[in-house]
């Protein structure tokens, strides 16, 4: 049998888009903290620091020492919607499954908890998370303040930008769905 984390290293190399600096340094931290450094405990570390929620919180969610996810963490306080999509598709791509749906006993909320891990649903609040960072990255770097309409300041090479992104996103999660 074929070991797929070890088929996925061997695999060209790509470049990580990062959301912001604190994702892209939250990744490289925690990397040289979990147990292996394969793509399982990667995509893990990449999820778990798209949100500032998520980077904050990572020892309610993570038991580096055992390398086990901790699912009661979806139902602390601190926990956002969008961080506890964050969550579930960290704890989705690193267990390949539905870890919480264990913390329930009635097969109503057993479905409705696997129901929070579709691809699709995972997959769109992360693009949105992206295209609101970029376009504030970009309205800075323009100098347009806080309160105004960021998407009037886009300069035209600055969409066409976003826009070759954003088709990159789509082919790669049309890509996901067929495979």
């Amino acid at each position: 049998m074929n070991n797929t984390a070890l088929g996925a290293e061997n695999q060209k190399e790509q470049t990580i888009n990062f959301i912001s600096e604190a994702h892209e340094k939250f990744y490289y931290e925690k990397l040289k903290e979990v147990r292996y450094q394969d793509v399982y405990h990667k995509a893990l570390c990449y999820c778990l620091g798209i949100s500032d929620d998520t980077r904050r919180n990572i020892n309610s969610i993570y038991e580096f020492k055992t390398g086990c996810v901790k699912t009661e963490c979806l139902h602390e306080g601190w926990q956002t919607s969008g961080s506890m999509k964050v969550v579930r598709m960290a704890f989705n791509l690193y267990c390949n499954g539905t870890p919480s749906v264990d913390d329930y006993t009635k097969t109503v909320e057993q479905v409705n908890e696997c129901r929070q891990y579709t691809v699709e649903d995972l997959y769109q609040h992360l693009l949105d998370k992206w295209k609101f960072c970029w376009i504030v990255d970009k309205a800075k770097v323009n100098g347009t303040e806080e309160f105004e309409d960021y998407e009037p300041s886009l300069t035209k090479k600055q969409r066409a930008e976003r826009d070759k992104a954003l088709a990159h996103f789509e082919a790669a999660f049309r890509q996901i769905q067929t495979e």
